[in-house]
């Protein structure tokens, strides 16, 4: 990844694609599909990647989901990339703020901390084992 600003413009979306294309691993674009629609089963906000509203419930519904590609993605994507997959794009700025802020939210929040208990299992059973993992290490999930 360091070498994106070396390449020139028109080679750089085709380096990153064979990057993040391997075998082992999914595509982000289809992880980013799955876990919004496992955030919104548990959340019942729908359209996450495509909501532009303010509205704390949606908000924090995209922030949940921003939290859990990081966890899931970590090796495979960037902080910009990760905001390209929203309609509305994000800067690497919105991507941090949105990491911390659900950081926090797990530290001291019960219903937050109940919300991802959920969205583990829902996870879990969907192949994506980096949330549970993540989660038992910060003790949210014994």
């Amino acid at each position: 990844m360091a070498l994106l600003p070396c390449l020139r413009t028109t080679y750089r979306d085709q380096f990153t694609e064979a990057l993040t294309r391997t075998d082992g691993v999914r595509s982000p674009r289809v992880v980013f599909n799955t876990i919004c629609e496992c955030v919104t089963a548990v959340t019942g906000v729908g359209d996450i990647e495509k909501s532009k509203t303010r509205l704390r419930h949606v908000s924090r519904a995209r922030q949940y989901v921003i939290w859990i590609m990081l966890a899931e993605m970590r090796d495979v994507i960037t902080y910009v990339q990760l905001g390209k997959l929203f309609t509305q794009s994000y800067n690497h700025a919105t991507i941090v703020h949105s990491k911390r802020a659900i950081d926090d939210l797990l530290a001291v929040d019960r219903e937050t901390r109940e919300t991802f208990k959920h969205l583990a299992e829902l996870l879990a059973a969907n192949g994506y084992e980096r949330t549970t993992y993540l989660l038992e290490k910060i003790q949210i999930i014994k």
